[in-house]
């Protein structure tokens, strides 16, 4: 890999992750030594410098966020997309939250062949879905606000609930079983 190579496949992670990776992961993964990582970071950082998007680094974790003296546009774009209605790729989202939830964020990804971190700020924006963070994983499941907006006290009063809690479950677990070749259960491959 070259230093160019490094610099991007870095950036790609933090984009996935949506938040902080820790250091260490990522010089296992590239299989960088000190010098080499640190240099690749601190040229991203660089590249980064005066856009709205920054490389926040603290040595142990590297992360990348939405520049600070951004935050009075942010904050009212914000308030505006609670307005807006849900895209149907958001719709699809939420639907699968409320069906399988709670959901693993890399599980939710796979279920809809997507990264869905954008769509999961939107839905955390609107209030429709919680997130629960267990280790560096993060899970998320509906809201009361959701429940209420369906008109409903509790998930499984949503329509055939049961059912197509019960199939999509077991398709997960099938397609992650066929995908990794082994016999584990859902909670041994998910950590659940």
């Amino acid at each position: 890999m070259t230093p160019t190579s490094h610099i991007r496949t870095i950036e790609a992670l933090l984009f996935m992750e949506g938040g902080s990776v820790p250091i260490s992961l990522i010089k296992k993964l590239l299989q960088l030594d000190d010098a080499e990582l640190q240099q690749a970071i601190r040229e991203l950082t660089l590249q980064y410098q005066d856009r709205g998007i920054v490389i926040i680094n603290d040595g142990k974790e590297i992360g990348i966020y939405t520049h600070p003296d951004l935050e009075k546009v942010l904050t009212q774009f914000e308030k505006t997309e609670k307005l807006q209605p849900l895209s149907p790729s958001a719709q699809e989202t939420l639907s699968v939250i409320a069906y399988i939830g709670p959901i693993k964020k890399n599980d939710l990804d796979f279920v809809r062949g997507v990264n869905t971190q954008f769509i999961i700020r939107r839905l955390l924006t609107k209030g429709f879905i919680h997130e629960e963070k267990i280790g560096r994983e993060r899970e998320f499941s509906v809201s009361n606000d959701f429940l209420r907006h369906m008109g409903v006290t509790r998930v499984e009063e949503l329509p055939e609930y049961n059912e197509i809690h019960t199939h999509m479950k077991k398709s997960l677990t099938a397609i992650k079983e066929r995908l990794l070749g082994t016999g584990e259960s859902q909670s041994e491959i998910s950590g659940s």
